[in-house]
C-alpha cells in the first residue's frame, strides 16, 4: 500500500491562476504532470507556498492529498506537480497557521488589517493603523509597545515590570514623560519651539528670546546653572558660559561684514578652593574668515 501524500497550496480566494477550488473535490488530467510546466501544484511543506503567494486578506491555504503515481518534484522538493489530486480542507485555525507558516495576518470584513503575528512579534492595528505590538525576546523576556493615532510610542511596558509613559501635544512633541523608577520629565512648547524643560534628576533647561532679538538658553543641574548660550537673530552664537567642576569657559564673538567674518574672545578660569570664586587664568584670541583661522 503505497504512503498516503498530504501537501498545501496556496491560493487566493481559492483562485490559483485561472482555476478555482473547492473543498472536498477532486481534480485530475491525462497529461504527465511537471513542475512549473503541468499539472496541479502544491507544496510539501507549506511554508514554501510563501515564495509564491503573498499572505493577504484574500490569502486561503488549502490542505491537499497527492493521488497521481506520476508526480514531477523539483531537486530540493520545494515545489510539485501532480495530474490528480483531492482538496482535504481549507486550514483556518490561526495556531495551525502559524505553526505551518512561521506567520499569521487577520483581517476585518473591508480586508483592513487587525492581527498579525510572527515569530519573534505580535501586533494589532485599527483602521490599519499600528496601535499595540509586543516583541518577544531570549529566555522569554518581552517588550510591549503601544501606539497613537500618528504610530507614535506613547507606552512601553517589558516583562521586569518596567514602563516608559509620553504624553504628547498636538504638534506630537513629548510634553511629559513617566517612567515606574519615579523618573518625570516635563517641557513647555511655543510656536512650536521647546522653551523649557525640567526633570526630577534636578536638571532643567530655558529659552528665552529677548527683544533685541537674541536668544538665550540657560541649562540648570539641580538648580546651578551649568550653562548659558545667547544667539543672534541668525542662530550664531553670540556668547557661551560654561562650567564644569574645577572652571569655567566664558566665549565672546563678534561678527563684521554680514557674518563673513568674526572674532572670537576665550576666557577660561579656575576655582580656587580657598575662596570658592572662579580666577581668571588663560585668555585666547582668534580671527576667523568663512570658517577658517586668519
Amino acid at each position: 500500500m503505497s504512503k498516503k501524500i498530504i501537501g498545501y497550496k496556496a491560493t487566493l480566494d481559492y483562485i490559483c491562476k485561472t482555476k478555482k477550488y473547492v473543498v472536498g473535490k477532486t481534480y485530475s488530467m491525462k497529461a504527465l504532470p511537471k513542475v512549473c510546466s503541468r499539472g496541479f501544484h502544491y507544496c510539501l511543506n507549506a511554508i514554501n507556498t510563501m515564495n509564491y503567494y503573498v499572505y493577504n486578506n484574500k490569502f486561503k491555504l488549502l490542505e491537499i492529498e497527492d493521488l497521481s503515481t506520476e508526480t514531477s518534484t523539483t531537486y530540493d522538493n520545494e515545489k510539485s506537480a501532480t495530474n490528480k489530486m483531492k482538496i482535504v480542507r481549507e486550514i483556518t485555525d490561526p495556531d495551525e497557521l502559524f505553526k505551518l507558516l512561521g506567520i499569521y495576518k487577520k483581517y476585518d470584513e473591508n480586508g483592513v488589517l487587525v492581527h498579525e503575528k510572527e515569530k519573534w512579534c505580535e501586533t494589532k492595528y485599527h483602521n490599519g493603523q499600528r496601535i499595540e505590538q509586543i516583541v518577544y525576546r531570549l529566555n522569554d523576556c518581552w517588550e510591549k509597545f503601544f501606539y497613537n493615532d500618528a504610530g507614535i510610542i506613547v507606552r512601553k511596558e517589558d516583562s521586569a515590570g518596567h514602563w516608559t509613559e509620553h504624553k504628547l501635544n498636538k504638534a506630537r512633541n513629548i510634553i511629559k514623560t513617566q517612567r515606574s523608577d519615579g523618573y518625570l520629565y516635563e517641557a513647555v512648547y511655543k510656536n512650536g519651539k521647546q522653551i523649557s524643560y525640567k526633570d526630577s534628576n534636578g536638571d532643567s533647561k530655558y529659552t528665552t528670546k529677548l527683544r533685541n532679538g537674541n536668544t538665550v538658553t540657560i541649562t540648570k543641574v539641580k538648580g546651578e546653572i551649568t550653562s548659558k548660550v545667547v544667539l543672534d537673530s541668525k542662530k550664531r552664537t553670540i556668547s557661551s558660559l560654561s562650567f564644569s567642576d574645577n572652571g569655567m569657559e566664558k566665549t565672546e564673538q563678534k561678527y563684521k561684514r554680514n557674518g563673513k567674518t568674526y572674532t572670537e574672545h576665550t576666557k577660561f578660569y579656575v576655582k580656587n578652593k580657598k575662596t570658592g570664586k572662579y580666577e581668571l587664568d588663560s585668555f585666547e584670541k582668534s580671527i576667523y574668515e568663512d570658517g577658517n583661522l586668519i
